[in-house]
């Protein structure tokens, strides 16, 4: 939801359980047509049911900044896809999957992945 003044709400996302609102602060990274979120799919997909609106969408859970094993499950298949793109070496890829089994942070799960092609 883009403002006159050029500033942003967040995303209306259409996913399998219907559209939802993603919040600002969740958008991590938007480049070459992807979209990387700080939260899971499973937290766009079921919002928590006191969940409030936006312009009528249900707001995706937000505020999350601890890993859980699907961002990680979700991060490991991210870099083996960029393993196989050429982009990682296998000491590369190990060493980042041994990042993401150790992060505790979206943050620092993000920071595995920072330089890679997501997708």
């Amino acid at each position: 939801m883009l403002h006159e003044d050029g500033g942003c709400d967040g995303l209306v996302v259409r996913t399998r359980a219907g559209t939802r609102f993603v919040d600002a602060p969740e958008v991590r990274r938007i480049a070459d047509g992807a979209v990387v979120l700080g939260i899971t799919a499973t937290d766009v997909e079921q919002p928590p049911s006191d969940s409030r609106r936006v312009h009528g969408v249900p707001q995706a859970r937000h505020d999350r900044t601890d890993v859980t094993e699907a961002d990680r499950d979700h991060a490991i298949d991210a870099l083996k896809r960029s393993y196989i793109r050429d982009e990682l070496t296998a000491d590369e890829l190990g060493e980042r999957v041994t990042l993401v089994h150790l992060a505790e942070t979206l943050e620092e799960l993000d920071a595995a992945l920072a330089d890679l092609t997501v997708g």
